[in-house]
């Protein structure tokens, strides 16, 4: 038995306006991300082979 929630299907717009252009900045700052996240991947991949146990997947 399944209840009615009373939420009526509708249609949402999900488009994307123009984006803006990349500030030097930005970019620099998303590099930095970029490289801090490989590096984290490597060190866990090295940590996990270190150890022989699997690494869990994190969303961060």
């Amino acid at each position: 038995m399944s209840k009615k929630l009373g939420i009526e299907p509708r249609e949402v717009d999900l488009s994307v306006g123009p984006a803006e252009p990349l500030t030097p900045q930005a970019a620099q700052e998303i590099a930095r991300f970029m490289a801090a996240s490989k590096q984290k991947q490597k060190r866990r991949a090295l940590e996990a082979a270190s150890t022989q146990q699997p690494v869990p997947a994190t969303t961060k």
